[in-house]
């Protein structure tokens, strides 16, 4: 698979050996690879010579789980070798990246288009302020009808489960008075946000020029925050004041409807108007501006790829990852904050021993029957289908759905068939915490932004992990590493470090 990790070349003895190269699949990292515990002989990797991810040598993978996991498969290309290196591009680089900025063809700027930016809207700027206002206020004005906020706010519970036990835990412990208030407000701003949206959806003909797809509790708040620092980068159009809606749509999802989950018209609501992007590139001179999705859940489930495939055919695709176990572990806290009664939890030891199957006898990895059914069935759904029923319910309480989510090798492996290993980086993200700037500046050039416009500054870790004591059993935490994420795990890391274990190990 191909990966550039950093600017500077140097010479390749044995092209059949994966390298940093230019463009490609890409570790944000300085001197340390991924590394990873528990590195099994792995059987399968998906070796083309040519840099074509449909072609090439193939190699069964074995999974090394014994719970009924699926084969993680992974595509790498060998390419050309750089030094890996995360800090800012040199002179000469940044020169040359910059330059293929603007002949980019997606970039050039021709002379209809300048007519448009710099005589067309200006002229109308009034006009389309005046609709963008009246909009806001038609939306409010229907808020106050009740249906229209009730009927979103349902649609909105259907696809995020975990927000009504948000009121009931506030209810316990703020009276029912507080959390009604509470909950009331954010209807209302939802509500309002989205009529807004789609009462505006003629000044927004922008769908995302890249997504960071993330994994739970992997860093995609904080990552969207420092990029939205960029005068040049935008994010949703999402709720004022909410930190989570703020930055990720949910729209595939189904925020907006269980069918509704596919079209692109519905999706342009969720962008910010021309007026955004007309004053990133003409008052502010950004050569470029971009909006992007950053939603958590985008790289979990298996048929989200091929929609935004459909709808952002030449996307980029940034994911961040961690160690998996501890990934699992952070959402389970999350969740619990929340109020969530999960039926499950990681902080106690490991039962040990084995079925007659070969399964671990611990009644947490007990799962029934049609778990891998379902996870089959949203594999098998098209483009075009209804979300499934009871998908967000059991994506969000299940811990089978969590275990699954991490097996990262198989949740990217849609995106690389989609969008191809060019199209996507990959971030550690304890780099990112380690080396915030050197990351986002990486992050940026990958996307295709002026980072001679960022102007870094460090900020406060977002929706940080609130553990109040509890921890992970190292017992669970081994048996996992060992027998959950082992395989994928191991084909992560070679498809990050050439095919070669790592000696150190996450976390």
């Amino acid at each position: 698979m191909q990966r550039h990790l950093g600017t500077g070349q140097q010479p390749v003895q044995d092209a059949s050996q994966m390298h940093i190269g230019p463009s490609g699949l890409c570790l944000v990292r300085e001197e340390q690879q991924l590394q990873l515990n528990t590195l099994e002989p792995v059987n399968t990797l998906r070796h083309s010579a040519t840099g074509s991810t449909g072609s090439g040598q193939h190699y069964p993978l074995s999974p090394s789980s014994s719970v009924g996991t699926p084969t993680a498969t992974v595509s790498v290309v060998p390419v050309a070798a750089a030094a890996p290196d995360v800090e800012a591009p040199a002179a000469a680089d940044h020169q040359q990246q910059q330059q293929q900025l603007v002949e980019h063809p997606s970039t050039k700027r021709n002379a209809s288009w300048k007519f448009v930016n710099y005589c067309i809207i200006p002229l109308a700027l009034p006009l389309l302020a005046a609709w963008w206002l009246l909009a806001l206020l038609l939306a409010a004005a229907a808020t106050f009808s009740i249906w229209p906020s009730l009927l979103l706010a349902r649609r909105l519970y259907w696809a995020c489960p975990f927000i009504p036990c948000i009121w009931a835990k506030l209810a316990r412990e703020q009276g029912a008075l507080a959390a009604w208030l509470l909950r009331l407000q954010f209807e209302g701003a939802h509500c309002v946000t989205v009529l807004g949206r789609l009462l505006s959806l003629p000044l927004r003909p922008h769908l995302p020029a890249f997504y960071i797809l993330g994994f739970p509790k992997c860093g995609t708040t904080s990552l969207a925050s420092y990029l939205r620092a960029h005068p040049g980068i935008s994010g949703i159009s999402g709720m004022p004041g909410h930190e989570a809606f703020g930055k990720e749509s949910h729209f595939f999802g189904g925020m907006l409807g269980r069918g509704a989950a596919s079209s692109a018209t519905l999706y342009r609501s969720s962008f910010p108007t021309i007026m955004t992007r007309w004053w990133a590139e003409v008052v502010r001179g950004v050569p470029r501006w971009l909006c992007f999705d950053a939603c958590p859940t985008y790289a979990c489930l298996p048929y989200m790829a091929a929609r935004a495939k459909a709808l952002t055919p030449n996307a980029k695709l940034v994911v961040m990852v961690r160690d998996p176990a501890a990934g699992v572990f952070s959402a389970e806290t999350m969740l619990r904050n929340m109020g969530v009664d999960l039926p499950w939890s990681l902080s106690t030891p490991l039962a040990h021993g084995t079925d007659a199957a070969g399964h671990s006898s611990d009644p947490r990895f007990q799962f029934p029957a049609d778990a891998d059914e379902f996870w089959q069935h949203l594999q098998r759904l098209g483009p075009e289908e209804p979300l499934p029923e009871d998908m967000p319910q059991r994506f969000y309480t299940h811990l089978h759905s969590y275990l699954m989510a991490g097996r990262f090798a198989d949740r990217l492996q849609p995106w690389l068939d989609a969008f191809g290993p060019d199209n996507l980086l990959l971030v550690d993200y304890k780099q990112f915490v380690a080396q915030p700037e050197a990351t986002v500046r990486q992050v940026l050039t990958f996307v295709g932004a002026d980072i001679s416009r960022y102007s870094f500054k460090q900020q406060a870790a977002r929706m940080v992990g609130q553990y109040k004591g509890a921890r992970m059993h190292p017992e669970v935490a081994g048996w996992l590493h060992a027998n959950w994420f082992a395989d994928s795990n191991a084909a992560i890391a070679r498809m990050l470090a050439g095919g070669k274990p790592q000696p150190e190990a996450w976390p």
